[in-house]
């Protein structure tokens, strides 16, 4: 019994730990990474210059502390984004993307959390599995936040454009997966359909967008305090 009480005592001393910023944007793709393209307008760009936008409406409209995986046009490997969301310690972190789709009509924004990790079984538990024990609770709450947050910031585009295509999913990707703070891979827009790609090459249009992600994300930071999740 002992041992649990330390596990959950050592699970809520996790949760309350402070953290180095608010929020970390990862700017996909970059380098010769180009990401999805139409012609010579290509993802990567886009998603920099949203990522720059969205820190500027979280420091400006909402007084957030924020960091970026990237700044410029560099290349960053996956292994290597993994390791500075680990090493930021932010307490919400945002992935942007762009999308794209063989048929033209397909439009809409995508707001991906991770799917539930594979729990581990009494019967498989060991005396060593305690250290996962806590890794698995800690990234379960973060999913549970991740889709709390998703469903927010949906709701939210919804309320600012009724009319347009907005999907919250789970799903297993490697930049989300056992993180523990909430952590969303946001895709944009679709730049192989007309309407949309006019939206994501606008700065002003597409900044209606990001300051609705700011804003609901804003809002869940202040609603849990300064606790990590």
């Amino acid at each position: 019994m002992g041992i649990y009480v330390y596990l959950i005592a050592f699970f809520i001393g996790c949760l309350g730990k402070a953290s180095a910023c608010d929020v970390l944007i990862d700017a996909g793709h970059g380098g010769a990474d180009l990401g999805t393209r139409h012609i010579d307008i290509l993802e990567k760009n886009i998603a920099l210059n949203a990522a720059l936008e969205l820190k500027a409406i979280f420091e400006d409209s909402f007084q957030k502390q924020v960091q970026l995986i990237r700044k410029s046009d560099e290349g960053i490997s996956l292994n290597q984004r993994q390791e500075l969301i680990s090493k930021m310690k932010c307490r919400v972190f945002l992935s942007l993307h762009i999308n794209s789709h063989i048929d033209t009509r397909v439009s809409g924004v995508e707001i991906y959390y991770s799917s539930p990790p594979t729990p581990i079984t009494k019967q498989s538990l060991t005396t060593t599995d305690y250290e996962k024990i806590i890794d698995e609770l800690l990234y379960q709450h973060s999913i549970n936040q991740s889709q709390k947050l998703a469903n927010n910031i949906k709701k939210g585009l919804e309320a600012k454009n009724p009319h347009l295509n907005i999907r919250s999913l789970s799903q297993k990707l490697r930049i989300l997966e056992k993180q523990k703070e909430p952590s969303l891979l946001i895709e944009l827009g679709y730049l192989s359909n007309l309407k949309e790609r006019e939206f994501l090459t606008h700065p002003q249009k597409r900044k209606t967008h990001l300051f609705v992600i700011a804003k609901e994300t804003s809002t869940y930071l202040d609603s849990h305090n300064e606790k990590k999740f």
